[in-house]
């Protein structure tokens, strides 16, 4: 089991609030859940997606904080509130603290957070923790159909974005009485130049067929994705398919990075995660953005 909230910062919208989100591991993990590392587990075998509670919605975010519990799907409740007790009543002055044991844990925030404000920002973290772990809610957006983009390509490689009639309907309800749809044209070279269906671009993109509803309702009405005529999935936000972790670096999206695969290289090697939205690969799981912000 892997317990993670982060508490998010979205520049775009100025908004900020608790993302938490829980994983299964099953017996198939390469784990030793006698004494499991919080600071490896996340990273390399973060499990699978179970539920979550999302505040602000994913993609181009900052992390302010984070907790993360690591424990054998077995754990009790008992057990993993004892643990979080005890790692309560430690020195929270050296970040990232790290508790090890049969339930591991790993607390962080950023530079600017004061030590004697640390405590509180852990009790936020660890309230909403606990919240996932003894009434885990059907997870809204991942049970809907996504809101669908059509993209075409013309002869002379313009590319256009348009919302299928399905999704224009269902956002009609929340988008107003004067919205209308739109076609996005986009020629090649721009469209090239802004790595357009990488990270955050998909959210601009989203921004412009739909001007006046946000991030956050887009989410409650299951995200989005972009397919070709032949219904071939582009793109999707957020990204449904990841069981990763960390922070990409790259698109700015959070629990996307899965861990060190022999076909991946970076110079000066070590360990490598990879992005499973953009593909990029980076040296860390980017969470160490957070103690930069």
């Amino acid at each position: 089991m892997y317990l993670t909230a982060h508490r998010i910062f979205s520049p775009a919208t100025g908004r900020t609030g608790i993302n938490a989100f829980r994983y299964r591991h099953g017996e198939g993990a390469k784990v030793d859940w006698t004494n499991p590392d919080p600071t490896v587990v996340p990273e390399t075998e973060p499990g699978e997606l179970a539920s979550d509670e999302v505040e602000v919605a994913p993609g181009g975010n900052l992390v302010r904080s984070y907790l993360d519990v690591v424990a054998h799907d077995s754990t009790t409740v008992t057990a993993i509130t004892q643990a979080l007790d005890r790692f309560r009543a430690s020195d929270f002055g050296s970040l990232p603290a790290v508790l090890r044991g049969a339930v591991g844990v790993r607390f962080s925030a950023e530079v600017g957070l004061a030590p004697e404000a640390r405590p509180a920002e852990f009790d936020a973290l660890r309230e909403r923790l606990d919240r996932l772990l003894r009434s885990p809610p059907a997870s809204t957006w991942r049970g809907l159909e996504p809101l669908t983009i059509e993209m075409k390509v013309s002869p002379d490689e313009e590319t256009s974005f348009q919302l299928t009639h399905p999704a224009v309907e269902r956002l009609r309800v929340v988008a107003g009485p004067d919205w209308r749809p739109t076609t996005i044209r986009v020629r090649k070279e721009v469209r090239e130049d802004l790595a357009f269906y990488q990270g955050d671009i998909l959210r601009e993109l989203v921004r412009s067929l739909v001007p006046n509803v946000g991030a956050e309702e887009i989410l409650r009405l299951g995200g989005v994705r972009v397919v070709d005529p032949a219904g071939k999935l582009i793109a999707e936000w957020p990204i449904r398919r990841t069981i990763g972790t960390g922070y990409c670096l790259n698109c700015h999206q959070h629990n996307t990075l899965i861990g060190s695969g022999a076909a991946w290289t970076l110079v000066g090697g070590g360990a490598v995660w990879k992005c499973t939205s953009c593909g990029s690969v980076q040296n860390n799981n980017g969470l160490w953005v957070a103690t930069l912000s």
